[in-house]
């Protein structure tokens, strides 16, 4: 894969009438579907590679962060991946409350830059993706380790749950605003009040041609489905690839209420 410092997800939010809502990580999860990633929803700070998660309340539940010690089965380095540039469009009925831009600042409100009557598109810059990811072949030798039967592989093998082996993670992020005839518009006191940024950051943006957030951030993953192969006088497993289309039928039955699954705490 030829690597890349930088990809470009641009995700214009354009004035409309007579609008449904949309989710406001379409865009994005239609992107990265085709690289083979889940996304996170909403995208995350605090995740590591190995984690065991479940999809009982409709997104990513952390089961285990223990499970899988990263002494035993290390991760990679995180290195640049190659990412085409991507553009898509959303109107501004969006709901990026509590998403992707929250995700990144919790102080900032992309929606309410459409009360500055100026603010006609907003553009997302996305900066530098990484990826890290674990072996299957460490994997499979760590569980060979653990007693028949204990929690952490009841856990890791339970039907209902994935194991996070790979993860992207992006360095930044910046937005910029433009107006009716596609001119940047500088950010003044005026659309740093509409977007809800705190005063205490005003003089580290105030008069300039956007808003750069230098935050990383993990926005999409890769789960495998572990299988406990029977008859081994040590446990044994299969790793199979739960690809995004999977990943959204377990989210999918969960939000219509489903039966969960019982975790044993390990």
């Amino acid at each position: 894969m030829i690597r890349l410092h930088r990809f470009f997800l641009v995700i214009a939010v354009l004035s409309a009438t007579n609008c449904y809502a949309q989710n406001g990580l379409k865009g994005l999860q239609d992107y990265l579907k085709t690289y083979k990633y889940v996304t996170f929803v909403p995208p995350r700070q605090n995740v590591s590679v190995g984690t065991i998660v479940n999809y009982s309340s409709g997104f990513e539940s952390v089961v285990s962060s223990k499970c899988i010690p990263a002494d035993k089965v290390k991760a990679t380095d995180p290195a640049p991946v190659g990412l085409t540039d991507r553009t898509g469009t959303l109107d501004r009925t969006v709901g990026f409350e509590g998403s992707f831009a929250r995700a990144l600042d919790p102080h900032v409100d992309l929606k309410g830059a459409y009360n500055d009557v100026r603010v006609q598109k907003i553009s997302i810059e996305i900066t530098d993706p990484t990826e890290s990811h674990i072996e299957s072949n460490d994997l499979k030798e760590y569980v060979a380790t653990l007693q028949p039967g204990s929690q952490c592989a009841r856990t890791m093998t339970n039907r209902k749950n994935r194991v996070l082996e790979s993860l992207l993670e992006i360095k930044g992020i910046t937005y910029s605003f433009y107006d009716k005839d596609g001119k940047k518009i500088s950010l003044d006191a005026t659309l740093l009040t509409a977007i809800k940024l705190s005063p205490s950051y005003h003089r580290d943006f105030e008069n300039k041609d956007s808003l750069k957030l230098d935050k990383p951030i993990f926005i999409g993953y890769r789960a495998w489905k572990v299988t406990s192969l029977p008859g081994a006088v040590k446990p044994k497993i299969e790793l199979e690839e739960s690809g995004p289309g999977e990943i959204a039928d377990l989210k999918g039955s969960a939000k219509k209420g489903s039966p969960g699954n019982e975790n044993p705490k390990p």
